[in-house]
């Protein structure tokens, strides 16, 4: 018995030695990857600037180490690099805070591409941690009427998605719309104050008409590369679902499942077939 506990004990001393071993190789294999970071995000080559940040993610680099490159490299003349910083910051969630000076700098300056800029705006979001500074920082958007419309229609996207919690500022937001200087803007105040306030009969029965085709059906905007583009039909549809009873949307819906839209038909349909038994009062229509 004790030679074979003897045995056992010495396989287990040598797992734990080569355990012990391997644990004690991995932070010199993770310098010797900070250091190589550290020399690439200085390359010549976008490319290997780039891909430093995605090993960087990867490797779970210390968040300040990678959050100080990505906040450098939000200044990299390579847009694939800038995006990378982006997503990365983005990724690090509240632990990037202290570098959202440097990306909100970024998504104010015009000169950079929208698609860009507004990836930023949605990273800002991921990290800011006060809802009332945040909100500041979004209704300084919205309201900004020189600033890019798409980067004000994500703005007032992200206000949307804060939800109940901001109905105060609901005056500031319904102010926008007789300024509104386009169909598809004065919609998305709309659906905003929609999703911030349920319980607002003029929003939903605005939304209720975008679904007629009030504010048209789709729209795009063009700026530098980019085209943004917008169905108001679904976005309309989507948001009703959270404010509306099943019943009313299988009502509201089941005159779009014969559209000679099949967009518009596919979406009556699939949201249709989703409401369960709620939607049995239309079935036989169908």
């Amino acid at each position: 018995m004790t030679f074979k506990n003897d045995v056992h004990c010495f396989k287990v001393f040598n797992i734990m030695s080569a355990l012990v071993a391997t644990l004690a190789f991995v932070p010199c294999a993770d310098a010797a990857t900070k250091e190589q970071i550290l020399r690439d995000v200085l390359h010549k080559d976008p490319v290997v600037r780039k891909n430093a940040i995605i090993e960087g993610r990867n490797i779970k680099m210390d968040t300040l180490e990678l959050g100080g490159i990505c906040a450098t490299a939000l200044n990299d003349s390579a847009h694939t690099v800038q995006k990378e910083a982006i997503v990365t910051l983005d990724s690090l969630g509240p632990s990037a805070a202290p570098f959202l000076p440097e990306l909100t700098k970024y998504m104010k300056n015009k000169s950079h591409e929208i698609y860009f800029r507004i990836m930023a705006l949605k990273a800002i979001g991921n990290i800011e941690t006060d809802s009332n500074r945040l909100l500041d920082l979004l209704l300084g958007v919205a309201e900004s009427s020189d600033e890019s419309e798409n980067l004000r229609i994500q703005a007032l996207t992200q206000i949307g998605n804060l939800g109940t919690k901001v109905k105060t500022y609901l005056l500031r937001l319904t102010a926008m719309t007789n300024a509104a200087n386009s169909n598809l803007f004065k919609y998305k105040i709309l659906e905003c104050v929609a999703r911030i306030d349920p319980a607002n009969d003029e929003a939903i029965n605005n939304l209720r008409d975008a679904v007629a085709g009030k504010f048209g059906r789709k729209h795009s905007i063009r700026e530098g590369v980019s085209t943004m583009q917008y169905d108001i039909f679904s976005d309309s549809v989507m948001t009703l679902q959270d404010v509306l009873t099943k019943e009313d949307m299988a009502q509201l819906l089941i005159g779009y499942v014969s559209s000679d839209d099949a967009e518009v038909r596919a979406t009556a349909i699939t949201v249709i077939g989703s409401l369960g038994t709620a939607a049995d009062q239309v079935v036989p229509e169908l």
